[in-house]
């Protein structure tokens, strides 16, 4: 790779709430064109991590760094440019057709190089789908739909919250080669998902994230071959030792 700033890097994140310590000491580097899945139980602090790294709250104490920059309050607009996020439920404005609800999101965020409609929707199978009202999209059509706005204003970094939720074996597969192909491009893919399955066939790198503690970044070819080729065994072996 000619570029050797990484896309991310966290060190010592923490994150509380309430007085709670929902994350600890959080450290991770990703370069650029990495697709990294971050697993885990329910509740580990995946999606409350996420948030951090979107600018949506901010760490309690350690450094969020995005492209060589710190991500605080004061770089928070400039940076989120280079940031593209689908995390929890879509939602999306009552009423809209799947290209108003681009178009709405271009104007909201003042987009002027962004990918044409066309080409989002063709990208993850909405094309048929252009003009019908969201609301009467399936659960896995919306999830498309997220992915195309995440994806639209061609983002160095971009954040999947359980991307693969709602959609069918064919939206999976459609899913995954484009992971692949946003990754061949120099996109930096941070994920999670609860199919382990799905990641052994997507990701590079793997972490888990336990009780809000990260564990050491892994290779996924060498978590396999240590691992008679499957990535649940790995997890189950991270989880329990991790609480012990």
């Amino acid at each position: 790779m000619t570029n050797t700033t990484p896309t991310l890097e966290l060190t010592g994140v923490m994150k509380s709430i309430d007085g709670r310590d929902i994350l600890t000491g959080c450290s991770i580097t990703l370069h650029p064109g990495e697709i990294c899945a971050i697993i885990g139980p329910n509740g580990a602090g995946k999606t409350t991590l996420f948030k951090l790294i979107a600018g949506l709250a901010f760490p309690s104490s350690g450094a969020i760094v995005v492209t060589g920059r710190m991500l605080d309050s004061d770089s928070r607009d400039a940076l989120l440019a280079r940031i593209g996020t689908s995390i929890e439920a879509p939602e999306f404005r009552n009423g809209a057709t799947a290209e108003q609800v681009l178009q709405l999101h271009f104007d909201l965020l003042g987009l002027i190089d962004h990918r044409p409609i066309d080409e989002l929707l063709a990208l993850v199978g909405l094309t048929a789908a252009a003009r019908s009202p969201v609301a009467s999209f399936s659960l896995g059509m919306k999830q498309r739909l997220a992915i195309a706005r995440a994806i639209s204003h061609r983002p160095t970094l971009l954040i999947l919250d359980e991307p693969a939720n709602g959609l069918d074996p064919t939206g999976i597969s459609d899913l995954r080669d484009l992971i692949t192909r946003l990754a061949a491009e120099g996109v930096t893919v941070l994920m999670s998902s609860h199919v382990l399955t799905e990641i052994e066939q997507t990701a590079h790198t793997v972490a888990v994230l336990t009780d809000g503690r990260l564990g050491a970044k892994q290779d996924l070819t060498s978590i396999l071959d240590r691992n008679d080729g499957s990535l649940e065994e790995f997890y189950r072996s991270s989880i329990a030792e991790a609480g012990r």
